[in-house]
């Protein structure tokens, strides 16, 4: 039986999120402040997570059509228009 989402560890390095806000950064003088990294980890968890999500119960539907038990790139690529289309 699955684990239910809530106790699944989910974990992104914050200095990976870090890293990548500050990369486009021109100005060397420009922070980030920790509560935007702690905020951005956040979201990029919760990103990741309904991602995730998706792709499994589109694995779940192609399941039914032909016996296979793995979440591929191709489930992913099927729920990732419809995905971004639902982002803010």
């Amino acid at each position: 039986m699955p684990k239910p989402l809530n106790t699944i560890e989910k974990k992104i390095e914050p200095q990976v999120v870090k890293d990548i806000l500050t990369s486009q950064f021109t100005n060397s003088k420009t922070k980030v402040a920790n509560e935007v990294i702690t905020m951005m980890t956040e979201l990029a968890k919760l990103v990741v997570t309904e991602a995730a999500t998706r792709a499994v119960l589109q694995a779940k539907q192609d399941r039914k059509a032909a016996n296979n038990n793995k979440v591929t790139l191709d489930h992913i690529e099927a729920v990732l228009p419809q995905f971004m289309m639902d982002l803010p």
